[in-house]
């Protein structure tokens, strides 16, 4: 990987999963933040990258065939991530399937929201 991901960004529990496979993992990135109090969400140039408006998105600026491409979708962008970082190695088939199976795993994870404050006490 030569350039940095833009990681389209706001600090939600999905945000947070994708920085921190990159920081896991040691890739280059760059946050590009989106404000979605404040709608950027729905803008043009943001619908570019996320068609269905939703966060995070990336950014790869070494996409297929030297050009840029854009994904969204927390689960597929740790697929990604985790393909980067050992795209040196060239991943076998199996790899790529361990690979997919954990990132759809947890992504039902609550992940960063797991915090007390965001689940039921019992009364």
């Amino acid at each position: 990987m030569t350039g940095a991901i833009e990681v389209y960004y706001w600090p939600t529990p999905n945000g947070h999963k994708v920085t921190i496979a990159c920081e896991e993992m040691a890739l280059p990135y760059v946050i590009k933040p989106v404000n979605i109090g404040r709608g950027e969400q729905f803008t043009p140039e943001f619908l570019a990258i996320s068609p269905n408006n939703r966060m995070p998105a990336i950014v790869d600026p070494d996409g297929p065939d030297g050009r840029p491409i854009s994904m969204f979708e927390s689960g597929i962008l740790r697929v990604f991530c985790s393909i980067s970082a050992i795209r040196p190695m060239a991943p076998t088939a199996t790899q790529t399937r361990s690979i997919a199976s954990m990132a759809c795993w947890t992504n039902g994870w609550p992940g960063a929201s797991s915090s007390p404050a965001n689940t039921a006490s019992p009364t």
